[in-house]
């Protein structure tokens, strides 16, 4: 599957460095930019990236798309999009968190518009998603992230009920994670690149070998974990984070107990 590389809030050289490596190491030929700071430093970061785009790739022909994780309000997001759609963005992800200000925004602007945490902060992803009218209104892209959606079935649910294209893509997962993520955009089918390509940030993973993009794809495969790494990220764990990620996975198996008890009643009647 192909995946975008990412550039986080970094300064310009070390955004346009990000970028290199990326085109060079693994061919990746499409960048996600992190924005939503100052937009003088924002622009100096998407200006950077598309310049190392330009420069390795030929102009035009790789891909930026940026994510403000909801950092803007409708006119903030104006203003900067004004600025930024001069560097041919291919999406902003995520510009407002509020419905009606996404819905002002698209009406005012030319750069397409993705949603993230619409939906995976959303009570019910698959209800709102089940709104055609609604999601065509505030977004043309929908971010499907597995692992806070609930998995690739919870996922595929979602996925099926949206009316808008989709980009499968990743919360910081490690080999494992992505492997996920890499499996459902499989299963979707999807041909634009997700966005997967974020193993590159760790300086260590929960496989003996992880598996970086080639030629900008990542293979659709089963990757389970290393024990000696696994063993190894266990020990620089605090005692108080640990007791925090527990009472985290008491509270979302308890939170899918009554789906759980419904499917098992369904199946045995």
């Amino acid at each position: 599957m192909h995946v975008n590389a990412i550039v986080p809030a970094v300064s310009p050289g070390d955004a346009a460095l990000l970028t290199r490596s990326a085109i060079n190491d693994h061919g990746c030929r499409t960048i996600k930019v992190k924005v939503g700071g100052s937009l003088a430093d924002d622009e100096a970061r998407v200006a950077s990236v598309r310049d190392a785009l330009d420069t390795s790739l030929g102009r035009g022909v790789g891909r930026i798309r940026i994510d403000a994780n909801a950092a803007w309000d409708a006119a903030t997001a104006k203003a900067a999009l004004r600025r930024l759609s001069e560097y041919d963005l291919e999406y902003v992800e995520q510009p407002c968190r509020d419905a009606d200000e996404l819905i002002d925004l698209r009406s005012s602007c030319s750069v397409p518009v993705a949603v993230d945490e619409t939906l995976r902060t959303s009570d019910d992803a698959q209800a709102l998603a089940r709104q055609g009218a609604l999601m065509r209104e505030i977004a043309d892209i929908a971010i499907i992230k597995p692992a806070p959606m609930g998995g690739i079935e919870a996922s595929l649910r979602v996925a099926e009920a949206l009316p808008i294209p989709i980009v499968v893509s990743s919360s910081l997962d490690t080999s494992v994670g992505l492997a996920v993520a890499v499996n459902l955009a499989g299963i979707l089918g999807i041909e634009s690149a997700c966005g997967l390509g974020t193993g590159a940030l760790f300086a260590e993973d929960l496989v003996g070998t992880p598996e970086p993009p080639v030629d900008g794809m990542l293979t659709v495969r089963r990757v389970a974990p290393d024990l000696a790494a696994l063993l190894q990220a266990r020990d620089q764990v605090s005692d108080e984070r640990a007791v925090w990620w527990r009472r985290r996975l008491a509270r979302a198996w308890s939170a899918g107990s009554e789906q759980r008890c419904s499917a098992i009643v369904d199946a045995s009647t």
